[in-house]
């Protein structure tokens, strides 16, 4: 179906918490396919699909989040390598750790390079964090790369290559990669997320366990790559949304996908996972499951989703055979197909129908989640995907506008592989 909107009307938009304000008459023009099986904004609103203005993340301005260095809103914090630039920083955390002196919505754009450090985001206001834009379906050009396990960071989140501590953030096109072990040792986070109205966009997680931490929040992942082994979607006190993200396997020895740590009915915590791609990506047939219960109250859902021959046909775990903790727990399915969506669930709760967004995003999702972005969409055999996640090694990037701040990655050489014994999560 294609919409087009014309209006001529004044516009408020808040994204991620930053307001875009346009005060002149506009005329707007838009159109795009609709999918039944994808994110899309509902009522007569309006998509915005222009390139965006220098104002639109301090005001005055409308368009899509994508920024290139040919556009991007200055004052920018860019994140370079290999740069000669007189305002250089020599680390991402630095460029985070610069906001302090700025108020305001931010934007941190990211040059092309793989970036090996842990970064942790606490900035107060909105903030943008960007990579440049592949071509549609094509390779990310930045990574974040670190590899630290749990144990000898002393806790999970120590852990995490990336950890965001705040409301009102966006992160695109990102690769963050936790290169802890070779799939024998603890927990290790590539991301640690805490927090309201967080967005990922076209970003992939890659660890062994614990890969994506969504702890506590809002929060929307948009046709991003989670992979792992154990528990590698985990968290607590979250309700995230996960629209079109693939999902590769790796090889362990039970692969259980989500570990929900939902305490009870009572409490928050609900992952959802819409119009997924479910593959091994080294991980036996029957050897993998859809969860297990971190807590008593876990509470998933699966729908419009392929999940190929890697899924047991009992669907769900328990945490243990000693400690099964399946006392209250809400594990759904919907409209899934693929020859892992056959069998006989354990722990199966009956869904009538498929979970709305604005039912786990919250009623006014639209007004914080970048819906200009929408998910191209791919074939759900995984033998026939198009999309594929990494650092494009012959890249190049253009020079920097002015008005900008400058950041240069020192060269770092890989880190090493250190395994150790796989432990489960304590209790």
């Amino acid at each position: 179906m294609h919409l087009v909107c014309r209006a001529r009307m004044m516009i408020h938009v808040v994204w991620l918490g930053c307001l875009i304000i346009t005060t002149s008459t506009l005329s707007i023009s838009s159109s795009h396919t609709h999918h039944a099986r994808q994110l899309q904004p509902s009522g007569n609103r309006p998509p915005f699909a222009t390139p965006p203005s220098v104002n639109d993340i301090n005001g005055n301005g409308r368009g899509s989040r994508f920024f290139n260095v040919s556009n991007l809103p200055p004052p920018t914090i860019i994140v370079r390598q290999n740069t000669t630039h007189p305002k250089e920083f020599r680390t991402i955390q630095g460029a985070v750790n610069s906001l302090k002196d700025r108020n305001g919505p931010q934007v941190i754009y990211i040059h092309d390079g793989i970036y090996r450090e842990q970064v942790y985001v606490d900035y107060d206001p909105p903030l943008i964090i960007h990579g440049r834009k592949p071509s549609d379906n094509g390779q990310n050009f930045v990574s974040l790369v670190f590899a630290l396990g749990a144990k000898e960071a002393k806790s999970n989140e120590a852990s995490a290559t990336l950890n965001v501590i705040k409301n009102d953030f966006g992160l695109y096109f990102v690769n963050v990669t936790n290169e802890y072990g070779t799939g024998t040792d603890t927990q290790a986070l590539a991301i640690n997320a805490k927090g309201d109205r967080q967005g990922f966009y076209s970003c992939s997680f890659k660890s062994f366990q614990d890969t994506v931490r969504a702890y506590r929040g809002i929060q929307l992942y948009s046709r991003c790559e989670i992979s792992g082994a154990v528990d590698f979607i985990f968290g607590r006190d979250a309700n995230a949304w996960f629209e079109q993200v693939t999902i590769p396997i790796l090889k362990g020895s039970k692969e259980p996908i989500t570990a929900s740590g939902r305490h009870s009915n009572d409490t928050a915590g609900f992952y959802v996972l819409n119009n997924a791609t479910v593959y091994s990506a080294g991980a036996l047939p029957g050897t993998a499951y859809l969860g297990r219960p971190w807590r008593g109250g876990a509470k998933v859902a699966y729908q419009n989703s392929y999940l190929s021959d890697v899924i047991n046909p009992d669907g769900w775990l328990a945490w243990s055979p000693a400690d099964p903790r399946t006392e209250s727990v809400q594990y759904q399915e919907f409209g899934n197909f693929g020859p892992g969506a056959q069998g006989k669930r354990l722990y199966d709760t009956p869904l009538r129908s498929p979970h709305l967004p604005e039912n786990i995003l919250g009623p006014d999702y639209l007004d914080w989640i970048d819906y200009t972005y929408r998910p191209i969409l791919t074939s759900p055999d995984p033998t026939k995907r198009t999309n594929t996640w990494g650092i494009k090694k012959d890249s190049t990037d253009s020079s920097p506008t002015t008005n900008t701040l400058i950041v240069k990655q020192e060269p770092n050489p890989p880190s090493s592989a250190r395994p150790r014994r796989f432990n489960t999560r304590s209790s």
